[in-house]
């Protein structure tokens, strides 16, 4: 699985197309002209990851709607907690 800091590296060559060029003139004492727009061609591979929560309910009020997010426990799950974050989000 890729993680942030791997992709941190990579797209902030394409947020900062100047960053290239500063690099090679700190390392080497010239470096080629930055480009005035950078495309990145991303070949990376993601593989799905399937989520479920047991019950997603949407709650609707008229005017006000809500999300309710049911996740039965049969155990005591300290993990689990960590798991809510994610189906919130």
């Amino acid at each position: 699985m890729v993680k942030p800091p791997h992709e941190a590296l990579h797209r902030i060559l394409c947020e900062d197309p100047h960053l290239l060029g500063r690099t090679f003139e700190h390392l080497f004492g010239n470096g080629p002209p930055a480009p005035e727009s950078v495309l990145n061609a991303d070949l990376s591979e993601i593989k799905v990851i399937e989520r479920r929560a047991d019950s997603v309910l949407w709650l609707d009020y008229g005017a006000d709607n809500h999300i309710l997010v049911i996740e039965s426990q049969s155990d005591k799950d300290g993990d689990k907690r960590g798991s809510w974050p994610y189906y919130v989000s």
